[in-house]
Formats: structure tokens, sequence, C-alpha cells
């Protein structure tokens, strides 16, 4: 059943805000037509999800995004260096151009996800530079 009254977070702010109240799903946002990057740095998201979601050019650097989910959304251009990504699905997500340098992972994260035209499969070693756990 879905929620009628759902209104997907306008800003960066308005997710972590709503997370502090409670709220874990976040989905459906379009974040990728504002003049400000959308700066999730250092935040605590655990859980989340953010299904369907376009957040290109989005900052989550340094973010503890354990368990989240990022299936079938646009994450282009976006910046996951140093976060924790362990549990995290980006199933269905394009990841194009997206710095994961430093980021903590188990290693099936990315199974599924679109890479310049490409799906990731286990086992491509996708993204090569992360912090695997």
């Amino acid at each position: 059943m879905t929620d009628r009254t759902y209104v997907p977070p306008q800003s960066s702010e308005e997710v972590i805000r709503r997370y502090a109240r409670g709220e874990r799903r976040f989905t459906d946002m379009d974040l990728s037509g504002s003049l400000e990057i959308s700066n999730f740095e250092g935040a605590t998201l655990v859980d989340s999800v953010f299904e369907g979601s376009e957040l290109l050019d989005a900052n989550f650097t340094g973010a503890d995004l354990r368990n989240a989910s990022f299936r079938r959304c646009g994450i282009k251009v976006a910046n996951f260096q140093n976060a924790d990504l362990r549990g995290a699905c980006f199933e269905e997500a394009s990841v194009e151009a997206t710095n994961f340098q430093g980021a903590k992972y188990n290693g099936d994260e990315f199974v599924g996800a679109y890479c310049y035209s490409n799906t990731i499969t286990l086992g491509d070693g996708f993204p090569d530079y992360a912090d695997q756990d």
C-alpha cells in the first residue's frame, strides 16, 4: 500500500531533518536540479531507502550509509569517498563518474548497478579502489 500523503524531500537538509525524526524512506526524490550540491557529508543515514531518486552530484563523503538502498537511483558524479556502504544496495543504479575512493563495502553492494552501459556483476571488482571488508 502506498502512502498518498508522502512528499519527497526537496533538499539534503530536509532528508537529514526527517531522518533525525525517525523517517527512513526517501524515495523518488529529485535533487539533481538544485543549484546547490546535495550535501550529506558525514551524515548518519543507516537503513535509509532512496530508491528511484536522482542524486546527481550529491556529496556523501564520510557518510554512514550501512544497509541503505540506492536501488534504481541516478547517482552519477556523486562522491561517496570514505563512506561506510557495507550492506548498501546499488542494484539498477547508474554510478558513472562516481567517487568511491576509501569507501567501506562488502563486495556485493554494486551487483546489478550500471556503469557506462555495463551491468556490474559479482567479481567485477567495482569499485576497484574502495576498502573492502
